[in-house]
């Protein structure tokens, strides 16, 4: 028999690949790499549908993280790799195998590759047979995200052990069944997709109406009408998404799925669900990952305590954000050149006049390099309120990791303890809050 021998995964990052359904539609889908160190017997290989199937042939290979060479009888072993000599493979394996039928697919090359994060590894080629059945059989150190292509679509499938039964037609690859023990996370797996298609279908056909106008009034109206629509697509995405975590619960998938929602506004949803995770996988690369994208936004979530800014007035002195506890602040990053931050200055003035002397108050972040030019800035739009300057500029100013800034104006609300509860709250809604806080 022959064997997949994974030695170690590097660590991962999204990607993107396009994926074509046979007909030639292509769909975007995002994956994950992961990780987890497993403890205990390995499990072995399930062989119940696999019958008296004849083999598929291999084609033999090697690659950093990946290890292919073959046995035609015996029991998996743990040799020295003759392709990597000096390079022991040790420890603990999880058996797995990938079978199936691709009807009307007789004599086609089949590869099984490994979705690493960044690449793409090809570990192995088979031809599928003239009964249309195929076969891989391979064993790795954690669950790993692998997929099955052809030249027209690919299957994605994420193997923890066991045996994984595949059922499709070529060429439409897309649509697949899957069965066995071993296929509860991939399974999974294509349901996150389709939820994710949902929402696609969703997106796109708003995008179609708009497309289909031609009354130029009713295209206005449809434009002004963007951001709740947009609102309404997003909160179906967000609900949807973690209804299905909930579901299923403990699963690897649920990480993955995660990465899908937005962080902004599901920090909470995705700090309680990150904190899980660490603990019932440590070490877990998806997990891992997930972090790394949500780290940012725990360290100004609303509750969080505002990082402290230092920048220079301008009369040349520096002033300190946190010099204003006991006030409660809106921090505006701003810049003279940004037309949408002083367009908004006239009703941030009405706003600051109402409200200052019952304890409001505006620290003003310009990233103005000129400084003559965010001067005279202040100085034709009336800003009565704290102003200091980063000359660093938006590009290089370390306060864009610091308060994830994408872009001005920005602004974020921080109470007299010096917590921040809101950011880039529509006019209306800041006012209220200002209300509130006050």
């Amino acid at each position: 028999m022959y064997l997949i021998r994974i030695l170690t995964l590097s660590v991962v990052a999204i990607f993107c690949l396009n994926s074509c359904d046979g007909d030639g539609n292509n769909e975007n889908r995002e994956y994950d790499g992961f990780e987890k160190k497993y403890d205990g017997e390995v499990q072995q290989n399930s062989d119940e549908s696999a019958g008296n199937q004849p083999a598929p042939t291999f084609t033999d290979g090697s690659s950093e993280n990946v290890v292919i060479y073959g046995k035609t009888e015996g029991q998996l072993d743990l040799p020295n790799n003759p392709n990597l000599p000096g390079r022991k493979l040790e420890g603990e394996y999880l058996d797995f195998v990938i079978e199936g039928y691709l009807f009307n697919g007789a004599n086609l090359e089949l590869i099984i590759d490994e979705l690493d994060g960044t690449s793409i590894n090809p570990l192995q080629t088979t031809v599928v047979n003239e009964d249309d059945y195929f076969r891989f059989e391979g064993s790795h150190k954690a669950p790993t995200l692998y997929q099955l292509r052809t030249p027209t679509g690919v299957i994605h499938l994420l193997v923890v052990s066991g045996n994984i039964m595949v059922e499709t037609t070529y060429p439409r690859i897309g649509d697949y069944t899957l069965s066995g023990g071993g296929a509860t996370e991939s399974q999974h797996l294509l349901e996150m997709y389709n939820l994710l298609n949902l929402s696609n279908e969703k997106a796109e056909a708003i995008q179609q109406r708009m497309d289909n106008l031609t009354n130029n009034k009713l295209i206005i109206q449809m434009y002004d009408s963007l951001p709740i629509i947009n609102a309404e697509v997003r909160n179906f995405k967000s609900r949807t998404l973690k209804e299905f975590i909930r579901e299923i619960d403990k699963s690897l998938v649920a990480p993955l799925t995660a990465m899908r929602l937005d962080v902004a506004t599901n920090i909470d949803f995705l700090d309680s669900l990150n904190r899980k995770f660490n603990k019932l996988y440590p070490g877990n690369q998806f997990v891992r990952q997930l972090d790394d994208k949500i780290s940012p936004y725990i360290m100004t979530a609303a509750g969080k305590d505002a990082p402290n800014i230092v920048l220079q007035t301008q009369n040349e002195k520096p002033l300190e954000l946190k010099s204003l506890r006991g006030k409660l602040v809106l921090i505006d990053f701003w810049a003279s050149w940004c037309k949408p931050c002083r367009a908004q200055n006239p009703d941030m003035v009405k706003m600051y006049q109402r409200y200052h002397n019952r304890g409001f108050e505006i620290y003003g972040v310009s990233f103005d390099k000129d400084k003559d030019e965010w001067r005279q800035a202040i100085k034709e739009d009336g800003l009565p309120w704290v102003q200091v300057n980063d000359p660093l500029g938006l590009e290089e100013s370390p306060l864009v990791n610091v308060y994830l800034i994408s872009g001005i104006p920005k602004t974020i609300l921080v109470d007299r303890d010096g917590k921040i509860v809101a950011k880039d709250l529509p006019k209306a809604e800041l006012e209220q809050a200002i209300k509130k806080y006050l």
